[in-house]
């Protein structure tokens, strides 16, 4: 997988993930688990042979990069670029510090809700609302 889509697909992750957390009031590692168990359950419907069907969800099943981010070209939306610089200056701080933050978080399970994303035909963001959505009760936050 090339580094720069790992990048895009941790950030985003982590993104939209801290997204959920705050408009939902859902706690952080019962999400957390909630989102690996809908990405694992996914997973496991998809037969075996539907990874000649998606050349994609094949791609992303070969692994993350092993070296480091350093000097990587990014290549995302305006919108994208946009929502990562709102973020970053929410927590008063450069988008290049916010990227290098969140790529400390989720790494692994980026790639794999990235995969059941798109085994549905859905974008990143979309699988992790709906499947927070989806998440059981005991998901929510002690305060709600």
């Amino acid at each position: 997988m090339p580094e720069s889509l790992w990048v895009r697909l941790t950030v985003e992750a982590s993104r939209v993930f801290r997204e959920v957390c705050a408009i939902t009031g859902l706690d952080r590692a019962p999400l957390e688990r909630a989102l690996d168990e809908a990405a694992r359950r996914q997973l496991t419907l998809a037969p075996s042979g539907d990874r000649d069907v998606c050349p994609y969800v094949a791609a992303l099943t070969d692994g993350q990069p092993g070296s480091s981010a350093d000097d990587i070209v990014l290549r995302i939306s305006v919108e994208m670029r946009a929502s990562w610089e709102r973020c970053a200056l929410e927590r008063r701080s450069t988008l290049d510090a916010w990227i290098e933050a969140c790529l400390t978080e989720r790494t692994e399970r980026a790639v794999r809700w990235e995969i059941a994303a798109a085994s549905e035909g859905r974008t990143l963001a979309e699988w992790i609302y709906a499947s927070a959505l989806a998440a059981p009760a005991s998901t929510a936050s002690s305060s709600a």
